[in-house]
């Protein structure tokens, strides 16, 4: 079952647009701008009806922020250092929007709205950036989906382009499975299947080099409090203010397969996440600080709401020997994440 309603009109004069997803176990709303999940709502263990992701009410709000609540970000997602990258020989430059650096592409599709088409239980949403938006080279076409599979949100990600450039979409949503508004994520137990991470210097550049969980506040292959280590005396912790971190997870690059786990004890709801790509950002909103209200005039305060953003490592275009996020013309450049709920 789907619907599509106004939501009301960006600061242009533009229409945007509601649309709504639902089966007999959850409700999905999504918006055409910026392709943002605007609400997830499933029945908790007692019945009663939980919205899982944080979001706003209002145009307005989507326009104002600065977090990313539940859009799709790109070009390329995540930072790239010193806001410029080589391409074919070419160095190109990009909007700094996070100190020296870029992240998540600049801001621009986030704040775009999107064509739209309805298919079965899905809505297809396409943006074309043109060749030097944000200061990428060639033009590329994008086409985010999004399907409601049973019980779970699948994403299915493609992408092509007129010549060469970079490529690394994710959505941004942050989750609390004890409903948007109930405020600190640091009784939630997350499980990350990863080996390995991604350290950072203290402006969330990666050093370079991937390094075991093992002994560390990395170490999530079994289910743990989010909240017990993210304050830790931990040189990596402090340079991310808690965890926002990427995972090189476990399993084959272009496989859908099981990347994390989230459980909470309160609800009883729990997320699988499944994801086809190679790395998953771990961000438990450190700085979230409630600038803005949220649904239903809800409180957003400092980690209470956590994302998990399958994508390519941070500043890959830079580490020759990570997954490269370059599309070149002639090819697709896709891939699948999935969101899954139960409740016990």
């Amino acid at each position: 079952m789907y619907s599509k309603e106004l939501f009301g009109y960006t600061k242009n004069n533009e229409p945007v647009s509601i649309f709504t997803l639902s089966n007999d176990f959850m409700t999905v709303k999504v918006l055409d701008l910026g392709c943002a999940i605007q609400s997830i709502c499933l029945k908790d263990k007692n019945g009663n009806v939980k919205d899982v992701v944080l979001g706003y009410d209002k145009v307005e709000n989507y326009e104002k922020q600065d977090v990313f609540f539940g859009v799709v970000v790109g070009r390329c997602a995540n930072r790239i250092a010193n806001a410029e990258f080589t391409l074919d020989g070419k160095t190109y430059s990009l909007p700094k929007n996070d100190g020296n650096n870029s992240l998540h592409g600049g801001g621009v599709i986030d704040k775009s709205i999107w064509n739209s088409e309805i298919k079965d239980n899905s809505v297809v949403f396409t943006f074309v950036s043109e060749d030097g938006a944000e200061g990428y080279p060639s033009k590329l076409t994008m086409q985010v989906t999004y399907t409601l599979e049973n019980q779970g949100l699948a994403i299915d990600y493609k992408a092509t382009t007129d010549g060469a450039t970079l490529c690394n979409l994710t959505n941004h949503s942050y989750f609390n499975l004890d409903g948007h508004e109930s405020g600190c994520v640091a009784k939630q137990k997350v499980k990350v299947n990863a080996d390995y991470y991604t350290p950072i210097d203290a402006n969330s550049i990666p050093l370079g080099e991937n390094e075991k969980v093992d002994n560390t506040p990395f170490d999530l292959r079994q289910f743990t409090e989010i909240g017990i280590h993210w304050d830790d005396d931990n040189e990596q912790i402090k340079n991310g203010s808690g965890y926002d971190h990427n995972f090189v997870l476990n399993g084959k690059m272009g496989e859908l397969r099981t990347i994390a786990n989230v459980q909470a004890a309160s609800s009883g709801i729990n997320m699988e996440v499944l994801s086809t790509m190679a790395g998953v950002q771990l961000y438990t909103g450190n700085f979230l600080c409630s600038a803005l209200a949220g649904k239903n005039n809800a409180d957003y305060p400092k980690r209470s709401g956590l994302c998990l953003e399958t994508q390519y490592y941070p500043d890959a275009i830079h580490h020759e020997n990570w997954y490269q996020p370059v599309i070149r013309k002639g090819e697709e450049w896709n891939h699948k994440t999935v969101y899954r709920f139960s409740v016990e």
